[in-house]
């Protein structure tokens, strides 16, 4: 009978401490968005993409966009566009993929999600950075060149990027000092 007191409110006590962590990283979020508003009013700035880091080099920074979830865009081919991708996220999130979006555009970088995470982590004009998963970044370039192509571009489009496949590997080479 002990014992199984013990586990109930071990259990209690691990759903407690569940819960109490979930609200935490709900209000960091909530909190770093505010700054992320604070800091845009305070320099009246326009983000754009400053440059491209690597992973390592983007571990200093704050994360502005982004996310895991991904896979949803075109899955089963219904024409989604850069109007149906955009309209999923806060108004404070679109101006960071805005500018991602026209860097990608202006330089025709089309890559996959695993180039993303080890060499092509977009990094703003407030010094904060883009970071997505391999799905939620074929989203986004699929939302991208969908739009831009007219075609019907899915996640898995762009999920990860081959060697000698588009012109990304030149722009990351001529980004090289």
């Amino acid at each position: 009978m002990t014992i199984w007191i013990a586990v109930v409110v071990y259990l209690v006590v691990l759903v407690f401490a569940l819960a109490l962590c979930k609200a935490a990283g709900d209000a960091d979020r909530r909190s770093e968005i505010e700054y992320l508003k604070r800091q845009k009013e305070k320099f009246n700035m326009d983000i754009i993409v400053k440059e491209w880091v690597s992973h390592n080099e983007a571990e200093i920074y704050t994360v502005s966009c982004g996310g895991v979830s991904g896979g949803w865009f075109n899955r089963s081919n219904e024409g989604h566009r850069w109007k149906d991708y955009i309209k999923t996220f806060d108004d404070n999130v679109k101006l960071y993929l805005e500018a991602i979006r026209k860097e990608v555009i202006d330089n025709n970088l089309k890559f996959g999600g695993n180039t993303h995470r080890e060499e092509m982590t977009p990094l703003f004009s407030d010094d904060t950075i883009g970071r997505f998963s391999y799905r939620a970044w074929g989203d986004l370039m699929a939302a991208i060149w969908s739009e831009e192509e007219n075609k019907n571009y899915s996640c898995i489009h762009f999920y990860m990027t081959l060697p000698g496949e588009w012109a990304v590997w030149d722009f990351i080479a001529s980004k090289k000092v």
